[in-house]
């Protein structure tokens, strides 16, 4: 049985293949499992026979199942998991793999054991990665946030709010942007419709702020996709940089700092430095509809608030709900939401700074 340091150096000594389709491996168990790169730089581990099925929604993201030709001009049938270049994935790589022989993948079928390797594949993978859902919540944010730091910039010096203080979503507040008294709560799917999860009521109820004065609550809808080949400029390593070259350098090395604490408290987060180019978060989107922004106090936004709750027997705390926002709030005369995403960003700065 091959042992970790022989793993990681074979595919370490690996090259990319030429052509598109193929991969370069080196087999772990002859026509069982195979460790490798593939022709986009990626780390592969490849699962000879028939496909297999994750259950994980993180470790399906990058499994596909197919035919793969390998150095030799062989075709392999199997089930193939893509991970990105960069040394932690080398690493994973090679531990996926000792995985699955410490499981005896040598004496047993490769889907049974996959079965049993799952777990610890999502687990490698969420200690490096950011998981699906934390990648698009993210890349939202920084959609608005790079919005509103951009529209700061166009505010006289001396009225301009600091540019590394908008963004609260780093911290898991109830708030992800906050100016002043403006409260914006971005919500992000990958689906064709304004349908989102509420967390809490909080999230969609102003708060009383110190001093009195009632918050602004905006909350913003985006839909975005994966367009990996694609010219889109939506992409959490682009977005990100786009606002770091707007930040002078000690806002920018906190915003650094606050990349890096996004997402589950066992996640690395994001490294701007050294993740900007792993294809997670590199991989460019494109919008599945023009992003909205609502105000959550129109009464024609029928979302459900504690006022509703009085008189059952149904307690707020813990509440959450899913949600589908209307492309027009009713009754606004087409003014809920507004479509025009910078432009109203723009004029809430305007306000609120």
């Amino acid at each position: 049985m091959k042992s970790y340091d022989e793993i990681f150096s074979e595919v370490g000594a690996l090259s990319l293949p030429p052509e598109e389709g193929r991969l370069e491996v080196e087999w772990v168990v002859a026509a069982k499992i195979a460790v490798g790169r593939d022709s986009a730089g990626r780390f592969v581990v490849l699962l000879a026979g028939p496909p297999v099925t994750a259950r994980s929604p993180a470790v399906a993201s990058v499994l596909s199942s197919g035919s793969w030709r390998d150095a030799g001009g062989d075709y392999v049938e199997g089930t193939l998991l893509q991970l990105p270049w960069g040394e932690p994935f080398h690493v994973a790589t090679t531990t996926i793999a000792v995985e699955f022989l410490r499981r005896g993948v040598s004496e047993r079928p490769v889907g049974d054991v996959f079965l049993e390797v799952e777990s610890f594949i999502e687990l490698v993978m969420r200690r490096v990665l950011l998981p699906p859902d934390s990648l698009l919540g993210l890349l939202g944010e920084l959609l608005v946030l790079d919005y509103l730091v951009e529209a700061a910039t166009k505010l006289p010096k001396n009225r301009r709010p600091p540019l590394g203080s908008f963004w609260r979503g780093h911290a898991r507040e109830s708030r992800d942007m906050v100016l002043n008294r403006l409260a914006i709560e971005v919500k992000t799917t990958g689906g064709p419709t304004s349908r989102h999860f509420i967390g809490s009521l909080d999230q969609i109820e102003p708060r009383m702020l110190d001093g009195g004065a009632h918050e602004v609550l905006r909350l913003a809808s985006i839909g975005l996709t994966p367009e990996p080949s694609g010219s889109s400029r939506f992409s959490i390593a682009q977005l990100a940089q786009r606002i770091l070259d707007r930040l002078d350098e000690p806002t920018g090395e906190e915003f650094v700092e606050q990349l890096q604490q996004y997402g589950p408290a066992d996640c690395t987060g994001y490294h701007h430095q050294s993740m900007s180019d792993w294809e997670p978060y590199a991989r460019r989107y494109r919008p599945t509809f023009v992003p909205r922004l609502y105000d959550t106090l129109d009464p024609g936004l029928l979302l459900i608030r504690r006022a509703d709750l009085q008189g059952t027997t149904v307690q707020p705390e813990g509440m959450s709900y899913q949600v589908v926002l209307p492309e027009v709030v009713p009754g606004s005369h087409g003014s809920n939401p507004r479509t025009d995403l910078p432009a109203a960003l723009l004029d809430l700065v305007r306000e609120f700074a």
